[in-house]
């Protein structure tokens, strides 16, 4: 991926994130150590959001500062807790596709992703 489809991958992320809890305005705040040290079920949820969108946010700084590796090891985590807590009613293939590299040719076309265009190439190389 490049940066900018991380970051891109990210942002999106963060927009979900912020979406989740309509009725207030969740902070990004990182986890207390304490809650660091719960499993991951006994995180009350709000914290959950806030730290969710806390590693958003610096996983973009990341990327800008050359720790892509990191950021992306950040996204993972990111996805998976979004999906594993049910906090976005997301699927698992929304948010696999973030990943997905653009085609060019799809793009051009006027799809979002490759899994849309059904006359190109590359059309699920996976």
């Amino acid at each position: 991926m490049t940066d900018d489809k991380v970051i891109e991958a990210l942002t999106k992320l963060r927009e979900i994130t912020t979406r989740i809890s309509e009725s207030t305005e969740v902070q990004p705040k990182r986890l207390s150590e304490e809650c660091l040290g719960y499993l991951a079920g006994n995180i009350p949820p709000a914290q959950l959001e806030a730290h969710l969108l806390f590693m958003c946010e610096e996983a973009i700084l990341l990327v800008k500062s050359g720790r892509k590796e990191k950021a992306m090891r950040w996204l993972g985590f990111i996805q998976g807790a979004l999906w594993m807590h049910e906090l976005a009613f997301v699927s698992i293939d929304d948010l696999k596709n973030l990943n997905k590299p653009d085609c060019p040719i799809c793009k051009g076309l006027g799809f979002r992703n490759n899994d849309e265009c059904d006359d190109c190439s590359c059309v699920k190389k996976q």
